[in-house]
């Protein structure tokens, strides 16, 4: 007899298989969002390319992107990188809200 109910294969494995499996399906879930993630980067990387900033919002909301993507790398992950970094995004942000007051 043919059912449409799915088997569960896990408990008829033993702990360590039952783990390993565990494992292996996390990690292409993993795999999944990280290539969704760089898929929505690469999009939003092309929207930006495309329409140029026109205010100062929109060129420090541009500039953070850039900033965080650049954090991302391992070339960043130095103390110095990440103060300079953190320190820029204050600053834009202390810009931003100077040219939304006036």
């Amino acid at each position: 007899m043919v059912t449409n109910n799915p088997v569960d294969l896990d408990m008829h494995r033993d702990t360590k298989s039952q783990k390993s499996a565990e494992v292996r399906r996390r990690m292409i879930e993993i795999t999944a969002d990280q290539d969704a993630l760089k898929d929505r980067q690469e999009e939003l990387e092309r929207f930006l390319l495309e329409v140029p900033a026109e205010t100062l919002p929109e060129a420090a909301a541009r500039t953070h992107a850039l900033m965080q993507a650049f954090a991302a790398m391992p070339e960043a992950h130095n103390p110095c990188c990440q103060q300079l970094i953190a320190d820029a995004s204050d600053a834009l942000g202390r810009l931003c809200d100077h040219a939304k007051e006036h």
